[in-house]
């Protein structure tokens, strides 16, 4: 089931080779299709993204 609860969506970035890496989230507006962006575009966003620590 997917919810609806606001304008923006979140997009989460963890390492799949390295798993002792911080997982980083951003939030990002509805316009975004991520199909259409660039490498350059994630790169930044990976940059600006917070570290967010392990849920329980």
């Amino acid at each position: 089931m997917q919810q609806e609860r606001g304008d923006d969506e979140a997009v989460v970035f963890s390492c799949i080779s390295d798993s002792r890496q911080t997982v980083r989230a951003i939030s990002i507006g509805r316009e975004q299709d991520l199909a259409d962006v660039s490498d350059e575009t994630l790169r930044a966003w990976l940059r600006a993204a917070p570290r967010i620590g392990r849920l329980v």
